[in-house]
This record gives C-alpha cells, sequence and structure tokens, in this order.
C-alpha cells in the first residue's frame, strides 16, 4: 500500500506540474531519504545538486510542501512569540509528511521500536523526529521550528508555541541524554522557559521543569504541556507563601 501511494504521487507530479519543474520535484524527492537516514541537521541542496541555491529548486520544494508530502520545520534565531517573526529564511528542515513512507523509502520497516541495534543511531533518531513532528504538528495552532547556535554548535530538536510560552522539545532516542536542553540554551534563555520537554522510552514524568514524554503519548501532548505547566505555577505561588 505504501509503494502505491508513492507511485501514484509520483504520477501526480507528472501530471499536475510545470515540465520544468518535474525534474526539481523528483531531485528533491530523491534526496530526501539518504538526507534523513544520514542525520543531516538541515536540509541541504548541494546533496540535490552541487552548487546550486535556493532560488532554483524554490518553487519545487513550495510544490512539496502545498501538496503536503514534505513539511518544512524553519529555524529560528531566538525563541520568541511568535516564532514566526525570528525565522531564518536560509536554514531549515524538511521532513516526509508521513513516517511510513519514510521508513518504506528507506527501505526498513515502518514501526519505530526500542533496542533496533541494526538501525544506524543517525535513521533512528530521524524516525523519532518524524513520529513526534507528525503528532505535534496537528496540536499546535503555529507550526513547530527549531532553534540552533554556531558557536558553540548546539541546538533544540522543536520548539512549540503553547499559548504564547515557547517550549523547547528534544528526541532522545539512546536514552542517555541527562540534560536535554544545551547549556548554552538554558543560560541565555532559561528565565523565559518555564518548561522542557523531552521525548523518549522514559516514563512519564516531571523533575523540575522537565516533562520526560514517552514516544507512545505523542498524541497527548499539548494536555500534558499544561498539565505540566499548570503544576509549576501551583508549586511556584505555595513556595512564595511559604
Amino acid at each position: 500500500m505504501q509503494q502505491a501511494i508513492v507511485e501514484k504521487f509520483e504520477e501526480d507530479v507528472l501530471r499536475c506540474t510545470d515540465p520544468f519543474e518535474i525534474p526539481k520535484i523528483q531531485r528533491i524527492w530523491q534526496s530526501l531519504p539518504q538526507q534523513l537516514s544520514q542525520g543531516n541537521r538541515r536540509f541541504l541542496l548541494s546533496a540535490v545538486e552541487p552548487r546550486t541555491n535556493l532560488r532554483k529548486y524554490g518553487s519545487a520544494m513550495e510544490w512539496l510542501i502545498a501538496h503536503r508530502m514534505v513539511r518544512r520545520v524553519s529555524r529560528v534565531s531566538e525563541p520568541g512569540c511568535p516564532l514566526s517573526g525570528f525565522i531564518d529564511p536560509t536554514a531549515f528542515r524538511l521532513y516526509f509528511s508521513d513516517v511510513g513512507l519514510f521508513s518504506h523509502l528507506c527501505g526498513i520497516e515502518p514501526a519505530l521500536r526500542e533496542g533496533r541495534p541494526e538501525l544506524f543511531p543517525a535513521i533512528r533518531k530521524s524516525l523519532a523526529e518524524h513520529v513526534v513532528l507528525q503528532s505535534l504538528e496537528a496540536q499546535f495552532e503555529e507550526p513547530l521550528h527549531y532553534w540552533s547556535n554556531p558557536k558553540p554548535q548546539t541546538s533544540v530538536d522543536f520548539l512549540a508555541n503553547l499559548s504564547g510560552t515557547v517550549v523547547p522539545i528534544t528526541v532522545d532516542v539512546a536514552g542517555k541524554s541527562r540534560a536535554p536542553i544545551p547549556r548554552f540554551y538554558r543560560e541565555r534563555y532559561g528565565p523565559q522557559t518555564p518548561l522542557c520537554v523531552r521525548f523518549s522510552w522514559r516514563n512519564l514524568g516531571l523533575t523540575g521543569n522537565l516533562l520526560d514524554i514517552p514516544f507512545f503519548l505523542a498524541d497527548e501532548t499539548r494536555r500534558l504541556m499544561l498539565l505540566a505547566l499548570e503544576k509549576l505555577n501551583t508549586d511556584d505561588k505555595n513556595a512564595s507563601l511559604a
């Protein structure tokens, strides 16, 4: 069934697109599995065609996004509200809209499972990010973004706008991340970050302002985040009264 969906999409490209755009769309589409499985932290046009630019491939990429075959997650320079006001137009990530199609095109089983040593860490991380993104996109009005810093080189997987509060979100498939939010991010934006979220195989729990959510509860993320913020606010009020 997944192969039939892929073939149907390829037929749609040939039938509904400007003939000059067809090769560009195909090149982007074909480059994505390799880029994602290699763990590229942002979409690289150089992997599509050497020495090219966004001016040449921009319309083809927008076609894929408009037809809901891929999702774009833009980089923001600051975790402010709205996040769209801090977008860096030169840096973004592309994900497949469906994690099952991504698994199929990479030639692996579509299910994300714990303890899959035969899968390279980069592709396990990418699979987990697809699962989280596919679930969270339906729960938040503003699209998810990501944050990165060149020096020191560090990043946060996703940022979500929760009723005016920017929440950093990390995806940990290895289960070794004790401090999921980078130190540089905490030092610079800690006062404006009342809540952090980590997706992993850990049990559901709230430690300080870190909310751990297991992957299988991704569809409950927004509700759990609101509950966590409510509890943190109540604890702060009780502490101030004491």
